[in-house]
């Protein structure tokens, strides 16, 4: 049962709603009906006392469920016999009868009004039997063999062809005037239909039904009680409160929904956010290096000018200060002699000693000799 069903009901109007998978009702809704609507607004009038309920012979209305609901509760059933419900049955006599009659005259109005019963078309079907006037030929050629072509489409005719027939039309019973006769009989038809058709759409406007949500959720009746019949019928009271809850749950997915698109969004702007930090951080560390690096050029550059002075320095200071006495060749020694000789007597024999150490090195520094070498 969707919203859009019971819109119209008010929430004091004394009427009560269900739904089946037919459309139909069945025993399950008649029972329901029998439990949950009539003894509950007649019981509290009755008191002990018999209720009397009238019904017709419908299949819902004699299961043995409903006769023993019946029994059980202190109400008697009056069933009518077949086919006498338009005689017998008091809502049927009183008010469904005349209710028919109104819907049966406007839907008699209706078809006169949409079908175009007027006195012209009245008149004019005289003529085209040969009643009046009499024209046995309107009858006789209708039974002539002939050869069937259909009519011209009226997007054929137009004003130039119209003029023509009409200059044309001197003596009514030229085929010209004829012609000309049936082309303004067809232009008429096709006129009156417009008009009818336009009508019509307007008086569909007043009745015009929304569009059926393809999405719409059912309305969320929910039962309280449990009774006899698995069908329910449903109050005024409870379908206000369902479009409650419907709205109430629709507020929520709105809300939701709200929620969701704000996360998102937030998770965006986090997301540019954290990229923008990162940029700065990148940006940052290129910086730091470009720093680095030009100190570094310019500590190098300090250090090959300081480089260059002392080298500088030492050029100007060596001329002057002469050569160390460290790097003098070393006077040359006179080798040692030593003794040869047998036992009974020797003789001295000269044996060169080992060339001594350099005194300096290659860049002219002086080294001192170890003592045991000396």
């Amino acid at each position: 049962m969707y919203a859009r069903w019971v819109d119209d009901i008010a929430i004091d109007d004394p009427v009560y709603v269900t739904s089946s998978p037919s459309g139909w009702t069945n025993d399950q809704v008649g029972l329901a009906w029998l439990e949950q609507v009539f003894d509950r607004h007649t019981k509290e009038k009755a008191g002990n006392h018999t209720r009397l309920l009238i019904l017709d012979g419908q299949g819902s209305h004699v299961t043995m469920e409903f006769i023993d609901y019946a029994i059980a509760h202190n109400i008697m059933l009056l069933i009518l016999p077949p086919h006498s419900t338009h005689t017998l049955q008091p809502l049927d006599v009183v008010m469904f009868k005349p209710l028919a009659a109104a819907y049966s005259l406007s839907l008699q109005h209706y078809l006169q009004a949409s079908h175009g019963l007027l006195a012209k078309h009245a008149l004019k079907a005289f003529k085209a039997t040969g009643i009046a006037p009499i024209d046995p030929e309107v009858v006789l050629k209708k039974f002539r063999k002939s050869t069937l072509t259909a009519p011209p489409p009226l997007v054929n005719v137009n004003k130039a062809t119209i003029t023509n027939l009409i200059n044309q039309a001197y003596d009514p019973s030229s085929i010209a005037a004829n012609n000309l006769s049936e082309i303004l009989l067809r232009l008429q038809a096709a006129k009156e239909i417009a008009e009818y058709e336009k009508d019509a759409l307007r008086a569909a406007l007043h009745v015009h039904q929304k569009p059926r949500n393809r999405h719409e959720p059912p309305l969320d009746l929910q039962q309280r009680k449990a009774f006899h019949s698995g069908a329910v019928w449903w109050s005024p009271c409870k379908l206000r409160e369902a479009r409650f809850r419907q709205l109430v749950k629709e507020k929520e997915k709105e809300k939701e929904l709200l929620d969701k698109i704000e996360l998102k969004e937030a998770k965006e702007n986090n997301r540019i956010y954290q990229l923008k930090i990162k940029e700065a951080a990148r940006a940052a560390r290129e910086e730091a290096k470009k720093v680095r690096d030009e100190a570094k050029a310019v500590k190098a550059a300090e250090l090959d000018a300081k480089r260059r002075d002392r080298d500088a320095a030492k050029a100007i200071q060596q001329p002057q200060s002469g050569k160390r006495k460290a790097s003098k060749p070393a006077a040359k020694q006179q080798p040692k002699k030593r003794r040869v000789g047998g036992a009974g007597g020797g003789t001295l024999a000269e044996v060169a000693a080992p060339a001594p150490p350099p005194t300096t090195t290659r860049r002219g520094r002086a080294v001192n000799t170890p003592a045991k070498y000396r």
